[in-house]
């Protein structure tokens, strides 16, 4: 995923992480996209891309989506100004295999397996533990050990 001005991110998907700039999953700092823009989810083998109802829409190679749709290596998908494209399946062997921790300010070592440093946008939110949670653990939830 590459957003403008920032690195790229990797991110290894195994289960459903919703996109945007304001939502429960990868928050993006690109202004061109919706709150809640797309959301990826793996059916099977397949990872599907659906785009949930953005303001400027999601192009898949340059035409817009406007259902649930699959991806494949060679598809580029456009939110806003940002890039999504799947890794060659031997840049998915690459990817490490074991969570990469990532140290807090007070909260101590935690464990994700996001493997670039991206410009997603952590915001927190208490769940009922009263242990507060980040996007970045809730992608973390979702990305592959």
């Amino acid at each position: 995923m590459r957003q403008p001005k920032s690195k790229p991110l990797v991110l290894a998907v195994r289960d459903t992480v919703e996109i945007g700039r304001d939502c429960d999953g990868l928050l993006l700092s690109d202004p061109e996209v919706s709150r809640r823009h797309v959301v990826l989810r793996l059916d099977g083998d397949t990872l599907m891309l659906e785009d949930l109802g953005s303001t400027n829409g999601t192009t898949l190679n340059g035409a817009a989506v406007e259902t649930s749709v699959p991806l494949s290596e060679t598809d580029v998908v456009c939110l806003g100004h940002t890039e999504l494209q799947l890794l060659p399946t031997a840049g998915r062997a690459r990817l490490p295999r074991k969570p990469m921790p990532i140290t807090g300010a007070s909260s101590g070592p935690r464990g994700t397996t996001v493997a670039a440093g991206g410009a997603a946008v952590v915001r927190g939110k208490a769940d009922v533990s009263g242990a507060r949670m980040t996007s970045i653990d809730a992608v973390a939830d979702a990305v592959d050990e």
